[in-house]
């Protein structure tokens, strides 16, 4: 009898053994595959920097571009040196809030009135907008040609 209790004994320390092997083979795995995720994670996330860092510099070229194309269309279509008139007016504004400056500095440096500054940026917006193309006033008035309209207030006329 006391050789059953020692194989049951034996049994259960074996099982016990192959258990804590079993985990402890399952956490050796693991925390490889944590390590290999954590090394993965890591390269993915310098490819997204670089890609940024890419697309930023890419961006800073294009406007860079965009802004001396704006400001070489801006110096053609500059009349003259003449202050005074309209497009050359305009032409300064656009340039100087194209450079930052607030619409009284603009107004102060070019010694016109601010509404006219504020005025020119609108527009400019405005075109910028809607594509340089006017907005529609409003939906169309209903035809008052069709069935529903003939005969309608002649009540009132007779």
């Amino acid at each position: 009898m006391e050789s059953d209790g020692f194989w049951l004994y034996y049994l259960v320390a074996a099982l016990a053994l192959t258990s804590t092997a079993s985990s402890l083979a399952l956490a050796i795995l693991s925390w490889r595959r944590c390590a290999l995720l954590k090394r993965e994670m890591g390269q993915i996330s310098d490819g997204v920097s670089q890609m940024a860092t890419l697309q930023l510099d890419l961006y800073r070229k294009v406007t860079r571009n965009i802004q001396d194309v704006e400001d070489r269309v801006l110096d053609l279509s500059a009349p003259s040196g003449d202050s005074s008139l309209p497009l050359e007016r305009r032409h300064r504004v656009m340039r100087l809030s194209g450079k930052g400056l607030s619409v009284q500095e603009i107004s102060d440096r070019l010694k016109v009135p601010s509404c006219e500054v504020e005025l020119i940026l609108n527009l400019r917006k405005f075109a910028d907008v809607n594509g340089g193309k006017p907005k529609p006033a409003g939906p169309r008035p209903p035809d008052r040609e069709g069935p529903a309209w003939k005969g309608a207030g002649s009540e009132m006329l007779a």
